[in-house]
């Protein structure tokens, strides 16, 4: 088919690259049962766009699709949460973050640290078996789609153990299903938080199931509507932030990890490369471009910044 003529407006194009080992039966990580090809190209279709595939025998396989859009202009409200005013806890507590993948579990780890909690990691459902065997944490975050067990095999196991009845134990999933959240309370699972993690729900969680004794402090006056309660991140230059704004826009995620890539080589941005990578490799589109609206400001020195 011959390309389609250009006209005012924008063009927008996404492609993906990757193995095609979707199906079930995929001896290594399982990523999915290949729905999400059939869905997008009803979606593409609807905008009166197609879905194309080159492929190589023993390499992969290249998807592909052109869109003719309008041009629009965006109006982003960001939406105003209100924080507790605790800086950390008094306790001493520790947290076990079980999940595969690291972008996943730096989140985690950059949200719990900085209030002063204990972080141990475990990489996969039976690492996590491991860790426990050098003491129980007070709070064991988990994944519950791993490669070798999920989590609730990894729920299973636990509770058959010593001690394992009155361990805290909440799962922790992208897919926020009102049938995958009662899948986890008939398991016996303590609590869910839905991913991306939002800082309020974690709190509730925290309060709700370990009820720590938290430290107080009045909010920091040089950072006004700044969040203290979540672990600061060091913004990149203004450049790349409204780079990274227009491509959230249109859904650009092969072009977002390619700036990431730039990002990470300058260095000094690690806290927010990990932030707006996990966002985008779980194509949570709206939080990604709500995330990055927040420094959407054409006025904007073209300095970096300490950001909360």
């Amino acid at each position: 088919m011959p390309p389609a003529p250009a006209w005012p407006g924008h063009y927008a194009q996404s492609h993906q690259c990757r193995d095609l080992n979707q199906q079930l039966g995929d001896a290594g990580h399982r990523e999915g049962t290949g729905l999400g090809l059939a869905i997008s190209r009803k979606l593409v279709r609807m905008m009166g766009g197609e879905i194309r595939v080159e492929s190589t025998a023993g390499e992969g396989s290249t998807f592909w699709f052109d869109l003719l859009l309008p041009e629009v202009e965006l109006q982003v409200e960001t939406p105003s949460v209100a924080r507790p005013p605790w800086t950390g806890v008094h306790d001493a507590i520790q947290v076990l973050v079980v999940d595969d993948r690291a972008e996943n579990r730096a989140v985690l780890r950059d949200m719990l640290e900085p209030l002063g909690l204990t972080v141990r990691e475990a990489v996969g459902g039976a690492a996590a078996l491991e860790a426990i065997r050098e003491g129980w944490p007070e709070l064991i975050l988990t994944d519950l789609m791993m490669p070798d067990l999920d989590g609730f095999d990894v729920l299973r196991r636990l509770r058959g153990q010593p001690g394992g009845e009155e361990a805290v134990i909440v799962a922790v999933s992208a897919s926020a299903f009102p049938e995958t959240r009662q899948r986890a309370h008939d398991a016996g699972f303590d609590g869910f938080i839905p991913k991306p993690v939002r800082m309020d729900e974690l709190f509730d969680l925290l309060a709700t199931k370990l009820n720590p004794e938290w430290l107080v402090a009045d909010p920091p006056r040089e950072a006004p509507g700044a969040s203290p309660t979540e672990a600061p991140l060091l913004a990149p230059p203004q450049a790349d932030l409204e780079a990274l704004y227009g491509l959230a826009q249109v859904g650009d995620v092969v072009g977002i990890e390619e700036r990431l890539e730039q990002l990470r080589r300058e260095g000094g941005y690690e806290a927010f490369t990990r932030r707006v990578a996990t966002l985008a490799d779980g194509f949570e589109i709206q939080a990604l471009q709500t995330f990055l609206s927040q420094w959407h400001e054409p006025n904007r020195d073209d300095q970096p910044e300490i950001l909360t």
